[in-house]
């Protein structure tokens, strides 16, 4: 406006209410685009969202402004974007499942062996019992049936020292995951996550999110700008937020990331408790048989 005054020359404003879109079915654009393309406008004041369309019915005088609509988020925890607990490249749950795969035969092994020796003292297993001594080791919470001869005792310190690795690498792996911190790349990831997100349905919206982002076109088009005000103006106002601290700080762990566990928790209990009641009414026919 300055330069229009400063050059003496008459100027009105015509006001409309999109920055204009084809009609297919005639073949005319509305808004802005029209106002230029039926000559009642000479310029834009305002700034246009780039189609094929548009570059085909109006003239670029110059570089469009980077207007872009954006989720401007911090950003979530680990816990928000993925399950924390499945830490572990599948190639470790395998080889933990071959190594109580091994350990079950072998005690089953030595049982047999047991039996075959006639010795009192050893210790016979059953499935329940393997299956129960295989879950002590994995949750490390130690044996309630002691194995008596050597081969056993062996074994049982070879699975316990194996999966005492894999519990602390574990542990440890989910206390990074709870103080780290990812990164949305796109609308897609933030879709995916856990957080609830929303947006005003905007008429411009529609085309730009079906726009093509990287296509040929793209690559014709040569991009020509100053370099000064109009880079100053666009890095003052379209900065994308900094964060000015980096280092990981403590966060209190909730009940929201704390959601799976809670479900095996409760899963696990109730499962124990049919055992025990299939396992009492077990007792009690063997006793009214006796």
């Amino acid at each position: 406006m300055c330069v229009l005054r400063y050059m003496n020359i008459n100027y009105s404003f015509s006001i409309v209410d999109n920055l204009g879109y084809l009609n297919k079915t005639t073949g005319i654009f509305s808004g802005m685009v029209k106002e230029i393309q039926t000559v009642k406008a000479d310029v834009s004041a305002g700034s246009i969202f780039f189609t094929k369309d548009r570059y085909e019915a109006v003239d670029m005088i110059k570089m469009d402004n980077p207007h872009a609509i954006r989720f401007v988020v911090r950003k979530p925890w680990t816990s928000y974007m993925k399950n924390i607990f499945v830490t572990f490249n599948w190639s470790v749950w395998v080889a933990s499942a071959v190594v109580l795969a091994v350990f079950a035969a072998a005690v089953n092994i030595l049982n047999w062996e047991t039996r075959n020796k006639q010795k009192v003292k050893q210790n016979k297993y059953g499935v329940s019992d393997v299956t129960l001594i295989a879950l002590e080791a994995v949750c490390q919470q130690g044996t309630t049936t002691e194995p008596q001869s050597f081969a056993g005792r062996i074994l049982a310190l070879i699975l316990f020292g194996a999966f005492m690795f894999i519990y602390v690498s574990y542990s440890a792996n989910i206390v990074v995951l709870l103080q780290s911190t990812t990164k949305i790349n796109d609308v897609q990831e933030l879709l995916d996550s856990r957080i609830e997100a929303g947006g005003y349905q905007i008429h411009y919206m529609k085309n730009y999110f079906e726009g093509v982002k990287k296509g040929p076109l793209k690559k014709l088009i040569l991009r020509i700008g100053e370099y000064g005000l109009q880079t100053r103006t666009n890095l003052r106002v379209l900065m994308i937020p900094k964060c000015f601290s980096q280092a990981a700080s403590f966060k209190h762990v909730g009940i929201y990331d704390c959601e799976q566990v809670i479900w095996i928790w409760i899963f696990g209990t109730s499962l124990a408790f049919v055992i025990f009641l299939f396992e009492k009414n077990r007792g009690q026919e063997t006793q009214q048989g006796d």
